[in-house]
């Protein structure tokens, strides 16, 4: 799981299928930390967690059956230098799955993004509370539903990563299209159930 997190989905894959060996990699020592210890609490013993870069596990001289990285490739200054390494070290006929931003989504919450910026939220707990009330109790529903409509909207990490996130890249299907198409076959797209009042 490479952008691991605070470990939910690791911690999740553990408890499923104990006989499933784990490797959970992020940038942030304060996620690895949480994730390790619930990992602890848990009495989960199927994940190594590692502090690192995605452009650097290379160094870790293994190849993979299955990569998971959700959330993370577009974060990167260059995406495509991170899809390339994951790309290194899946072994040959594994499997790649990613969670991209949707340029058609983003574009909705354009709305909301600026309202934050022009208020110039900081990130910590009283401003994203504060910024989460304003959107909830906004009149135009062009910028209140699709934020509200995301589950990242109700967690404060999330939430950065949703609407305050100061580098991001977002994808049509053209420009995943031309990440794949020299060495993977595609094999579907995996949607969220939408909320009925999401838009």
């Amino acid at each position: 799981v490479a952008g691991c997190g605070t470990g939910r989905h690791p911690i999740n894959i553990a408890i499923n299928d104990p006989s499933v060996d784990i490797v959970a990699v992020d940038l942030s020592k304060k996620s690895l930390s949480y994730a390790y210890r619930k990992s602890k609490e848990l009495k989960l013993k199927n994940i190594r967690w590692i502090h690192g870069d995605i452009l650097d596990l290379i160094s870790l001289n293994e190849k993979f059956d299955v990569i998971e990285s959700v959330g993370v490739l577009h974060h990167m200054e260059d995406p495509e230098a991170g899809f390339n390494i994951l790309s290194k070290i899946l072994k040959p006929k594994g499997f790649l799955y990613l969670g991209l931003y949707s340029k058609n989504f983003r574009s909705t919450l354009k709305k909301a993004k600026n309202l934050i910026t022009e208020k110039n939220y900081p990130k910590n707990l009283k401003s994203i509370q504060k910024a989460r009330r304003v959107i909830l109790k906004h009149t135009d529903n062009h910028i209140k539903y699709p934020a509200i409509g995301s589950s990242d909207f109700y967690s404060t990490s999330s939430f950065i990563d949703l609407l305050m996130h100061e580098q991001e890249l977002d994808f049509e299907i053209n420009d995943i299209v031309n990440l794949y198409k020299k060495d993977y076959n595609f094999l579907g797209f995996s949607m969220p159930k939408l909320k009925k009042n999401q838009f």
